[in-house]
């Protein structure tokens, strides 16, 4: 099995753990429910991606620098990419597709409504090489899971 298909995997798997067994509407149970999930996913990244991967263990919510996300070479597609340029405030880049146009590093997925049910739409990384940008890289970035390919640097 590919690192992109153990990440898809454990995106399916992360979600639906959190909305079946974690989500709490009750904004009483929220706060700790989130915090018991978070414990429980560091063990799952690691059991469903590290180790099988033979990866450097690092904490689920850090920056893996072992893992790398591409967006799919889809000439034809825009592509957006929403960049942290100061904290918590995030621009919307619009590109088309080019080759390496935009390289991260895998940090986690992320929702916008990080309490609410979860679809884990988006990966969070930290970019690593933007040609057309050069100003965000370093920055945190976020691209659509859709979009993404995953490999081992």
């Amino acid at each position: 099995m590919s690192l992109h298909d153990r990440i898809i995997q454990f995106r399916l798997a992360s979600r639906h753990l959190y909305n079946t067994y974690f989500y709490s509407p009750s904004s009483d149970d929220v706060l700790d429910a989130e915090e018991r999930y978070s414990n429980v996913l560091e063990s799952l990244f690691y059991n469903m991606v590290s180790y099988p991967e033979g990866l450097k263990e690092i904490p689920y919510y850090e920056t893996q620098t072992n893992i790398v996300v591409f967006l799919k070479n889809e000439a034809q597609r825009i592509y957006h990419i929403d960049v942290e340029t100061s904290s918590g405030n995030w621009e919307r880049v619009r590109i088309q597709k080019s080759t390496n146009a935009l390289k991260m590093n895998f940090e986690c997925f992320f929702d916008w409504d990080e309490l609410g049910i979860k679809d884990n739409r988006y990966i969070k990384g930290v970019i690593v090489s933007f040609p057309e940008y050069k100003e965000y890289i370093g920055k945190q970035g976020l691209i659509e899971a859709e979009d993404a390919i995953f490999l081992n640097s």
